[in-house]
């Protein structure tokens, strides 16, 4: 029996990396491509891959990511050509070239607004940075090649997920790595925090590689909400990761501001379960629990046990 074949584009990224890893689970042949290995601006390159390789599935999971506009230097063109163009190349190639391959595409929760009502695939677009305007361009692409070539183009629409392989950038592994430094005695200086009540749709990014797979797997391509439909505070994610460690986190992290605010986006994955049996395999407190007892272990420290 032959092994199938799949392309992650976005291969050395948090998601990249957990896919791949799920799919050879799976005895799949599995090409990984990122920025060092491949250029995805040339479509001539991208039609003779797509064409030699007649993948079964391609995941695009490459972006440039909203945390860049925080910045001065974001790159109007950049964010265009990853969150966009790219996209459009690949779709474009398994039209010409192979039509029964599948594609998934990652779209995130920055394409809505924030909302105390839980968003679903009904809800309406609407993007507060070029991220996820392009996030949004890419969807329609994904929607006009299924709609017009009966292209298998699907979309998962990923709320929050976190893993171990998260950047340090991200606050949840802001936290996680200052509660291990301290836990070790590496760090003195406190964790500044804009906001203890802030609320997150936080999930494990294992659990939503599942879904992508199982995405692009089920028997006609669609959109698809996933999120763990739960909020927790950025207070409740560092009191649970200090705890882990006996550490009280009030002595150890302060807020910047007094600044309050309530702006959250919670998911309703009911449209996902149904057609794809998908669920989540972990608590919130596990998953904060693990990304600690992770962190550990990247530092040598294996088989921790709480004291008692």
């Amino acid at each position: 029996m032959n092994r199938k074949k799949a392309i992650i584009i976005g291969s050395s990224g948090q998601d990249g990396q957990l896919l791949e890893d799920y799919l050879k689970n799976l005895k799949y042949d599995v090409l990984g491509i990122n920025k060092n290995n491949f250029n995805i601006f040339e479509k001539n390159k991208i039609d003779k891959l797509v064409r030699d390789l007649q993948p079964d599935e391609i995941y695009f999971l490459a972006a440039y990511h909203s945390s860049s506009e925080k910045t001065s230097n974001f790159n109007v063109e950049l964010n265009y050509k990853v969150n966009y163009l790219a996209i459009v190349y690949f779709l474009d190639s398994i039209k010409q070239y192979s039509t029964r391959s599948r594609f998934f595409f990652a779209s995130s929760s920055f394409i809505f607004n924030t909302s105390k009502i839980p968003i679903n695939e009904k809800t309406g677009y609407s993007p507060s940075s070029l991220y996820g305007l392009a996030k949004v361009a890419s969807m329609n692409a994904c929607k006009f090649y299924r709609e017009k070539y009966k292209i298998f183009a699907c979309v998962g629409i990923l709320f929050n997920h976190e893993s171990k392989y998260r950047k340090n950038d991200f606050l949840s592994k802001k936290i996680v790595k200052a509660a291990v430094e301290i836990y070790l005695k590496k760090r003195k200086k406190k964790l500044q925090i804009n906001n203890f009540q802030a609320k997150v749709d936080w999930g494990f990014a294992p659990d939503y590689v599942d879904a992508m797979y199982k995405i692009t797997n089920a028997k006609d391509s669609s959109d698809f909400i996933v999120a763990t439909g739960k909020l927790n505070t950025v207070k409740k994610f560092a009191k649970i990761a200090f705890s882990y460690l006996d550490l009280d986190f009030t002595k150890h992290i302060e807020e910047k501001t007094n600044h309050k605010y309530n702006s959250f986006r919670v998911g309703d994955s009911s449209y996902l379960k149904k057609i794809c049996n998908w669920n989540t395999s972990i608590s919130f407190r596990e998953m904060v629990e693990k990304l600690v007892s992770d962190e550990l272990e990247s530092k040598g420290i294996y088989a921790f046990k709480k004291s008692s």
